[in-house]
This record gives structure tokens, sequence and C-alpha cells, in this order.
């Protein structure tokens, strides 16, 4: 019905509906245009808007008298007009009326005129417009309809049936059952159909409405359709139902379609669905250490190896971004060892692919949905299954994942494995010095080691920069100790020294970062850290300083002792120093 009423919206020539209560249900934009009805009119609300336009009770009346033939010509504020009607729905009893301007018209016989404004109006119309007599041959068409068939090929189809036309076979014979339809039940029909398109293997989508025409003694005289070109629109509703259904970071089905899946599965009997999920590891690591957009890094070349698994375990399957860093795997009519050969597989690829930060891995854990279980029974025991080797692979993914990333730190050629154990040895000399405990001694081992570890978080083109860093790169590179330090509290063998690794850039006048720290509020782990590492960091080459002697270095501690570094640990290393 809403494409037949769009398209009475199209025609210009104002149109009105009634129904079978003599009740105007519908009047198109032109009869407001025409009539000057300014405002927008619900179904309900046109008869008694109408009834308030004293100048329109002429036209009212004559409309509610028509029985289903045209009328003479009516008079309407200075204008005339004749009123072509036809039946608009059998089913309804509804009729339909079209106001033909005659004003103009000199001529007596005004009918042939009236056919003529009534065939240029449907010629203009876009759609496809025919009508076939009670044998479903075609008695006319409109231009675009025309169009159609000489696009095809066919020059003329007047007083022929769809079956002798040389077209798609599935396609005529569905024209021709639902012409058949139409006039068998007397009402229209509203289809949709996929027709060839011409010098194309594609095919189109059109939508379709055919309406019985009746004559006033009841009998059928045939029927006209309208055809519209839907393609492009269900185009883009395939184009949004596939969006809706999709994760747009990873290409992966979301959890709309797993529900979706899921309820279709269990109707179809699909019995037993294996139900694997997986937790990656390592993305809140790389979230908080080198941003958002490397964590979806990580997340998507972990959807490439689920992708790849399924496809080397027989192309079975659908993988599921479920949330965060978390993904599901539906296998229908599977078995344990099925999904136990996927999850093998899983972990096969893992050892094998590098993502750029550190070695991909996942937990894993399956179960089985059956007609005995709901589907929230599986996940939660795939789940309980995923958190239990999380747990275990923990005590070596976490271990792993802090030694690539000192090795990719180092690759960058950055903080060498050579300064950071140099810094570690002094640190633990000044300790010893210090006459600090076994425990203390432990914490400033690993921090000497890992003190800088938050730079692997901070673009390369700012680490090896050899110029002076401008304000903004300064900023940036400044964040390495808060990287650091998140990166030391994700890891629980390192959350006890995060607050040195966070402190180890403080001064002892309160002139450092990130906190403004001043004397004994800065740990002393990080304070010994901060005069160890810019010793170092003189005497040897680095991308932005050439080595300073010996003397010279110690001689820049002493001067900055009390103001950028503890005059204390101070003096204790370079007692140390100057003995060996």
């Amino acid at each position: 019905m809403d494409l037949v009423n769009e398209i009475f919206q199209a025609i210009d020539c104002p149109i009105w509906i009634k129904d079978k209560n003599n009740k105007i249900i519908f009047i198109n934009e032109n009869f407001k245009s025409s009539f000057d009805i300014e405002i927008n009119l619900s179904e309900t609300h046109i008869n008694e808007y109408l009834k308030t336009r004293i100048d329109l009770n002429g036209l009212i009346e004559i409309i509610k008298k028509i029985n289903g033939k045209s009328t003479e010509i009516t008079n309407v504020n200075g204008r005339f007009y004749r009123h072509v009607v036809f039946s608009y729905d059998n089913k309804l009893a509804n009729l339909a009326g079209m106001l033909i301007d005659v004003t103009d018209i000199k001529e007596e016989n005004n009918e042939p005129h009236e056919k003529n404004v009534l065939k240029t109006v449907i010629d203009n119309i876009p759609e496809l417009i025919f009508y076939k007599d009670k044998n479903l041959r075609y008695v006319g068409l409109n231009k675009e309809c025309e169009k159609f068939y000489l696009d095809r090929g066919i020059d003329n189809v007047t007083g022929k049936t769809d079956l002798e036309l040389p077209l798609d076979k599935y396609f005529i014979e569905s024209c021709s059952k639902h012409d058949k339809m139409v006039l068998e039940t007397r009402e229209p029909l509203y289809i949709e159909e996929t027709i060839p398109i011409s010098d194309s293997d594609e095919t189109g989508t059109v939508q379709t409405v055919k309406t019985p025409i009746i004559n006033e003694d009841g009998s059928i005289w045939g029927l006209v359709g309208v055809v519209r070109d839907i393609t492009e629109q269900k185009r883009v509703e395939e184009k949004l139902r596939y969006l809706s259904y999709v994760d747009t970071l990873t290409g992966l089905y979301n959890r709309a379609y797993f529900d979706e899946k899921i309820d279709e599965f269990i109707e179809d009997e699909m019995f037993p669905v294996g139900v694997i999920t997986g937790d990656v590891n390592g993305l809140k690591i790389v979230n908080d250490t080198f941003g958002h957009i490397e964590g979806d890094k990580l997340l998507t070349a972990m959807s490439k190896v689920l992708k790849k698994a399924c496809k080397d375990c027989g192309d079975k399957g659908l993988i599921f971004r479920w949330g965060g860093d978390e993904f599901v795997i539906l296998l229908p009519k599977s078995s344990e060892k099925e999904c136990a050969e996927v999850m093998n597989k899983v972990s096969e690829l893992c050892n094998k692919e590098v993502y750029e930060k550190f070695r991909l891995s996942i937990a894993q854990g399956y179960s089985l949905l059956t007609k005995d279980n709901n589907i929230d029974e599986a996940l939660r025991e795939s789940e309980n299954k995923v958190y239990k080797q999380k747990i275990l692979d923990n005590k070596s993914i976490r271990p792993s994942i802090l030694t690539t990333l000192r090795s990719n730190l180092q690759n960058k050629n950055v903080e060498t494995e050579e300064h950071t154990e140099r810094v570690a040895k002094h640190c633990l000399e000044v300790g010893k010095h210090l006459g600090l405990d076994d425990e203390t001694m432990d914490k400033l081992l690993l921090v000497g080691k890992l003190h800088d570890i938050g730079k692997i978080g901070i673009p390369e083109h700012i680490l090896l920069k050899t110029d002076r860093l401008t304000d903004d790169e300064y900023e940036i590179m400044k964040t390495h100790s808060e990287k650091g330090y998140r990166l030391a509290l994700l890891l629980p063998e390192l959350s006890h020294i995060s607050r040195a690794i966070l402190t180890h850039h403080e001064r002892w006048d309160g002139k450092g970062y990130p906190l403004g720290l001043k004397e004994e509020e800065i740990p002393l782990i990080a304070r010994i850290v901060s005069v160890v590492d810019a010793f170092d960091s003189m005497t040897h080459d680095r991308v932005y300083s050439k080595a300073v002697s010996k003397t010279d270095a110690i001689c820049e501690l002493k001067n900055c002792a009390g103001e950028q570094f503890d005059p204390s640990i101070v003096e204790a290393f370079c007692n140390i120093l100057e003995k060996i």
C-alpha cells in the first residue's frame, strides 16, 4: 500500500481515496496545494478538516456521491475539474479519484483529452506500469516499462503473455503465477521479485503491486501492475544488516549475531554445539603501555589466527568477538574431539605468529551445548575453564612478555643490555655501601634493570632523535615513567617496585617528574637509580650526546648534588667510583 500511495504522491493531479463508509482517508500533496491545504493531516483528521472548508463543500459532496463512475465537470473555486474514478482496493471497497483540470479545454468532447492527460501522467512516473486483460495479455504499458523490455531485446509486448516472452524461465513463470493469484483472489498482491539485469550475470530486486481491475458488473477485466526497482535499496539494507552483525575492528561476527545464530542452532537442533571461549593474554599490558591503537592491532592479529585455525580444521565454526579481549567460536553438530582440534590449532598458530610486541597467546576453554543444558550454562562452563587456564598460563606468559618487551627496547638501541647491567651493578655497590638489607637489594637490582622499561611505549622517532626534543616531544618522553609504573603494576612479579620505577626521575629539589616529590619523599631506591643512571649515560655514547670522561661525570654529579640528586647518594657513589 505504501508503494501505491507514494506513486499517488508523485502524480501531478489532485487525488483522493474514500472508504466504504464514504470517508475520505487519503489526499495527495497536489490535492493539498491545489486547494490551499497547508497543514499535515492524519487519516482520521482529513474529514474533520474538510468540514471546516466551506469553499470545498461542493467538491466534498460530489466525492461522497460518487459510486464508481467518472463525474461530469465540477466547478471548484473557478476551476473546472472532472473526476476519473477507479476501484482502488476491492477487498476494502475503496474508491480513488483523480481530478483532471479541464478549465482551459475548449473541445466539446473532452474524453480523448482526459485519456491523453492520464497517459502523459503515467508515462512520466519513474516506476514500471502495465495493464493486462483477463487472459493476462499485455494491453498497455508506460514508457518506463517499454524501456525495460527494449533493454532486453523485446520491442513489443502488446497482445502477448509473459510466457510468450524470451526471458528467464523462472522469472516469467513467477510473473504468470502471481497474475493468476490476483485474478483468482480479486485482491491486490504485494511481492518482491528477483529479476535478471540486462547485459549482466547479476540480478536485481523489484517491488511489485498487482491490483485487479473489476468492471461495474463485478466481472474481472484484468489487472494493473506497478513495479519499482529496489535493487540499490536492498543492497543498502544488506550492508546495514551486515554491519549490525559484524565487529568493525576484527571483521568477526558480534554478540548480536551470536544471539541470532544460537537461537537458529537450537531451533534446528544442531546439537551438540561446541562452545569455545578464548581470552587474549596481554591486552591490558599493551593498552596501558602502548595505547589502545596497539591493543587493537593485537586483537586484529588474534582474530586472523582464529580465522586460520577454523579454516585449517575443515572450514568449520563461526567466530565472534565477544567483547574486550574475549572471543567465542561456535561449532554446530560438533564433539569434544573437534573442539580440542580447533583449540590445539589455535595454540599451534599462536606459537608461530609473533605480534610485533610479543608472542601471541590466548587462554581457551570449551563446553558442549546440548538438549540437556542451555547456552548460559555452556558459556559458564567454558569460561571457568578459561580462567583456570589463564591462572596457569600467567606464570609463564608474564615473564615471557616482560622478556620480550626488554628485548624490543634493546633492539631499538635505546637501552642496551650492557647499560642496564652496568646500572644494576653500580646500584648494588651503592646499596652495599649503604648497608641495605637483602630485600631492598633485590628490589634495587630489579629497578636498576627495569627503570626505563616504560620507554617501550614511547614512539621510536622520539627515542632515537639525535637533535634536541621539542617541548611536545619532551612531554611525551616524560610519560615513560608512568608507562613503566602501569606495566609493573600489571605484572605481580614487579608490582612491588612500581613506585620506584615511577619516581626515578624525581629531583631532590622537587623539580622532577611526574609527581614533583622532593628529598626523602622520593623512595631511596629511586634516588640511587637516578644518580647511577645519570653517571652511566654521561660516560657512554647516547643518540643525543657523546660520552664524557669518568672525572668529568663525577664532577657533574657533585655539581648537581643537593639540587637534582640526593647529596648522600652522590657522596657514596663518588667514593666508590674514585676507588675503582
